[in-house]
């Protein structure tokens, strides 16, 4: 008997997904393309078409079709208001959340997709005040003893920060230390602080004053430095090249490295008296 080709009977039909990694899936179909990480609007039938980018609103109206998580950023992770919602699932206590781009103190929804993996949806405002609250604590070095209704969650997002931000610490004590550039350089790597260093050092080295710096999502860093008695926040990716300078540049940020910033500073407070800041 002659077999008939069923493939041809399968309609096509679009649907909205993300591809990471050059995989995804919707519902049961496996989809594998090279292309850019992102939301895509996706025909599938008998052979498997990308047809566009997805828009902002088709991303939302899909996303809001599964089960809304809600969790603390941490960079490219997530710790979830309550533990147990992961561990249910077979996870620990953060997971990586695919496109989250969130400072620290905020509040997150993600779901869980067909692949598996984890998509960030929106900000969630409902525990803004609480987090405006403890990041203010945070920031003035205070500590949460005192303090009521800290969950378990919400005290394992604070350490996390603390021990990112003590690391820059006891790497500046060791600094201190008369030791050998050779064991100052080992100990240094048994923190995992080689970038971390790099960022201080270029700061200092263009006569800027290193105050911090906060892991965010993508591979960049949240610095803060000083340049006189001016507080600047920058964000910079792993390669030091600038997204967001802190002041105005008039849009020139991302032609810039932390270190020309830093002295591109100093040239606009001599002539000018002042940086005009944009992030505070």
């Amino acid at each position: 008997m002659k077999k008939i080709d069923l493939t041809r009977f399968i309609q096509e039909h679009e649907v909205t997904m993300p591809i990471v990694d050059g995989w995804g899936k919707y519902g049961s179909r496996w989809v594998e393309k090279r292309v850019k990480n992102g939301w895509y609007r996706i025909g599938i039938g008998s052979e498997i078409n990308i047809k566009r980018k997805a828009t902002l609103v088709e991303i939302d109206q899909e996303l809001k079709h599964g089960k809304l998580l809600t969790g603390f950023a941490y960079g490219e992770e997530i710790v979830p208001i309550n533990f147990q919602n992961l561990f249910s699932k077979g996870f620990g206590e953060t997971v990586k959340v695919e496109f989250l781009d969130q400072p620290p103190w905020t509040a997150v929804h993600f779901v869980q997709w067909d692949d598996g993996r984890f998509y960030y949806v929106d900000v969630d405002f409902g525990f803004h005040r609480v987090l405006t609250h403890l990041r203010e604590l945070f920031e003035a070095e205070k500590t949460l003893l005192g303090e009521r209704g800290i969950t378990p969650e919400i005290r394992y997002t604070w350490l996390l920060l603390s021990l990112e931000r003590d690391t820059w610490r006891h790497l500046a004590e060791l600094e201190a230390l008369k030791l050998s550039e050779e064991e100052k350089k080992k100990r240094a790597e048994e923190f995992k602080l080689n970038w971390n260093d790099r960022i201080r050092v270029a700061i200092e080295n263009a006569g800027g004053k290193f105050v911090s710096a906060t892991k965010q999502a993508n591979n960049r860093f949240l610095v803060t430095w000083k340049s006189g008695r001016q507080t600047v926040k920058s964000v910079v990716h792993e390669n030091l090249r600038v997204e967001h300078a802190g002041y105005c540049l008039s849009n020139f940020d991302r032609h810039h490295s932390l270190q020309s910033l830093i002295n591109l500073s100093k040239i606009y407070i001599e002539n000018s008296g002042s940086l005009y800041l944009t992030r505070v």
